[in-house]
């Protein structure tokens, strides 16, 4: 019998409606933003740009997603959900509208109602396992990055009514998908998640968050002259992004950590050294974010699809890590803290070479997914996968690296482990997808899945 292809497509009705989906809600953000910080609201003592507090927000609503859990799943997969929080961010744009000034209640219904609808769109990716994760990512940071130019080009006046069709098209697309045949069943997962890793690599990215808001609040502050929303970021953005999935294959999980954590201390030594270069820093720091984000986002639809009975608390998790940053800002403006000041920010400077100590380690990446056990369902101790391996005419080596690969190892810890060159782990890997005629770990691990269930 021919061997099932179960893995990711760049072509397809489901990845293009999720593409476009999830593409006109963080469209319907950036068109938001721009008006977003041209307001200020009074806290405490100080003042800050309302699109910290939209942040909070955010990151408040994944912490009760967190608390919440698993339970929530079945009902973010559910239109009557969608079209819920939906409706909810279109009423507070239209507060927005009605009122012509800034209204809180519309910003916190703006918030709540587009991080909800968020939540719904990666629980369902992460369940629809025909929707490859690489590919849905790339073309989603391409329509994104397309759409950073709107902002700039629409007159004020339209950029909210924008907002709301994006909206409004994204539970569109979240209906036309659920009209499809979502899997009622998840195949057994052999992975398991590090703890001390996982531990590590989420303090860093809340400290990276936190030093990236801080980065622009203090631009904020001082009312450097120049566009807050700047083209440069998102075409930068793009194709870092494009260099880190390496045209379609995995994402360089630990290539990303260290380009985000290197752009965020550039932008730091820049505030600490050189005020006439702080715009330029926060250039940076707004990359820094955008990469952020996205690998925020890959993160947790990659552990979302591997963990189905922890599913909304990965995903809380991974979207809350760097809005969280946005919580000790607004508490240092309560308290009237100047958080622009130059022992602030050679403190984050420290601080955020301490988390890239923790983060930049291969061996911590290498860890965040680890194999469950020797005799998990994935083990090349099961027949079903010796067989597989001698029908795609793997090679002994091949399957000494094919066993390690398959549970998450990256290729300076199977170089490490099989005492041979990264290199030569590198060359390995490439014969393996070409006979396997994947292009991708997850392509592959559906496809032994596929293999498994056949």
């Amino acid at each position: 019998m021919p061997l099932q292809r179960n893995h990711g497509r760049w072509l397809g009705k489901d990845l293009l409606l999720a593409m476009m989906g999830i593409s006109a809600l963080l469209t319907a953000q950036s068109l938001e933003a721009p008006y977003e910080i041209a307001c200020f609201l009074s806290v405490g003592q100080g003042r800050v740009p309302a699109t910290i507090v939209d942040v909070a927000a955010t990151s408040l609503i994944s912490c009760a997603a967190f608390i919440v859990g698993n339970r929530l799943a079945r009902t973010l997969m559910q239109v009557p959900c969608a079209v819920a929080s939906a409706a909810c961010c279109l009423v507070g744009l239209a507060t927005q509208g009605i009122s012509g000034t800034f209204s809180p209640l519309g910003l916190i219904l703006m918030s709540a109602g587009g991080t909800i609808l968020l939540f719904c769109w990666l629980a369902t990716v992460c369940a629809h396992r025909d929707i490859g994760i690489v590919e849905l990512m790339i073309e989603v940071e391409v329509l994104v990055s397309a759409a950073a130019l709107l902002p700039s080009l629409l007159p004020a006046s339209w950029r909210l009514a924008l907002a709301g069709v994006c909206v409004a098209s994204s539970a569109a697309a979240f209906y036309l998908l659920q009209q499809g045949t979502l899997p009622n069943s998840e195949p057994e997962c052999a992975f398991s998640i590090d703890p001390p890793s996982l531990a590590k690599i989420l303090c860093s990215f809340f400290v990276i968050g936190l030093v990236v808001g801080m980065l622009q609040y203090s631009v904020f502050l001082q009312q450097v002259e120049g566009e807050m929303f700047p083209v440069i970021i998102a075409i930068i953005s793009l194709a870092l992004v494009l260099w880190l999935f390496n045209h379609g294959r995995d994402f360089n999980l630990s290539a990303w950590t260290k380009v985000v954590a290197t752009l965020s201390l550039i932008a730091l030594i820049l505030v600490l050294f050189s005020s006439s270069l702080i715009y330029f820093a926060y250039v940076l720091a707004g990359i820094a974010y955008a990469l952020l984000e996205c690998g925020a986002l890959y993160v947790g639809l990659l552990l979302g699809r591997l963990y189905p009975d922890t599913r909304v608390r990965i995903l809380a998790t991974a979207w809350c890590v760097g809005a969280l940053g946005a919580l000790p800002i607004m508490v240092s403006a309560f308290l009237g803290f100047d958080i622009a000041g130059r022992a602030t920010v050679l403190f984050m400077a420290l601080l955020l070479v301490v988390a890239s100590i923790w983060i930049l380690e291969d061996r911590n990446m290498s860890l965040l997914l680890s194999s469950g056990s020797e005799g998990g369902s994935l083990s090349l101790a099961s027949q079903s996968l010796e067989t597989f391996c001698e029908s795609m005419g793997l090679t002994a080596r091949e399957r000494d690296v094919f066993s390690l690969y398959i549970i998450g190892r990256s290729a300076p810890y199977i170089a490490e482990k099989l005492v041979i060159s990264e290199s030569t782990v590198k060359s390995h890997l490439q014969h393996i997808y070409t006979k396997c005629d994947v292009h991708s770990r997850q392509e592959l691990i559906s496809l032994v899945e596929a293999v498994r269930e056949s």
